[in-house]
């Protein structure tokens, strides 16, 4: 579901001309099949989509940092993947997504640990693709349960590997930002263009924040 212009392939040649090039990610737009609402365009990075990045080139550097290296469009070095990925270990990589629950986070963390490992990381918008997005996937309770699988995802990942241990705090300021979303419920109401769905996505991330990292649940 992603189409690369026609010059895809020769930009993603010459981009990795350069030796300390290891993971390139490329520009994704959207190809929505019907118009998306509002409050879902503003969540458009939910679905694998960056041209917020811009035409700009960036550098994320060789370094084990949470960068958005999202797979649609991702180029590797196959020796970089091999050197920096537990190929035999998969069970201590992130799972991804299972049944109807939306986890992900598995491309970002292959890029963490290709720079963790010492190879080079970067935005690379010549190289452009177009993400086709299913009217389908526009629906409420699949935007809602993607939220939640990417916020949940996040934590998992900054737990992981920043070390930000999830605990009975993290857990007491998520209730009180949910408490905070409650009270904000009227001002949505008269800002938004489409409130009710708005408030949905919103009290989504906040119960998710509750809910913390991935762990038995999965």
């Amino acid at each position: 579901d992603n189409i690369p212009e026609p010059t895809y392939i020769a930009n993603g040649l010459a981009v990795f001309e350069n030796p300390l090039v290891a993971l390139a990610v490329s520009r994704v737009s959207a190809n929505w099949e019907i118009a998306p609402p509002p409050s879902v365009l503003r969540r458009r990075h939910l679905f694998a989509v960056n041209d917020y990045l811009g035409d700009s080139p960036a550098d994320w550097g060789a370094e084990g940092t949470i960068v958005p290296t999202i797979t649609a469009g991702m180029w590797v070095r196959r020796h970089a993947f091999l050197a920096a990925i537990p190929c035999d270990r998969i069970d201590l990589l992130l799972a991804g997504r299972a049944g109807r629950q939306l986890f992900c986070g598995e491309d970002i963390e292959l890029g963490l640990l290709i720079g963790k490992a010492g190879y080079g990381r970067i935005y690379a918008p010549s190289l452009r693709i177009a993400h086709e997005i299913a009217q389908r996937r526009l629906e409420t309770a699949y935007v809602i349960r993607l939220i939640e699988g990417i916020v949940r995802s996040e934590l998992t990942l900054r737990e992981k590997y920043e070390g930000k241990r999830f605990g009975l705090r993290d857990r007491l300021v998520a209730l009180l930002r949910l408490a905070g979303a409650l009270c904000a419920i009227p001002a949505l109401v008269l800002m938004r263009r489409d409130p009710w769905r708005e408030i949905a996505f919103v009290m989504a991330a906040r119960r998710a924040h509750i809910k913390g990292p991935i762990r038995s649940d999965a």
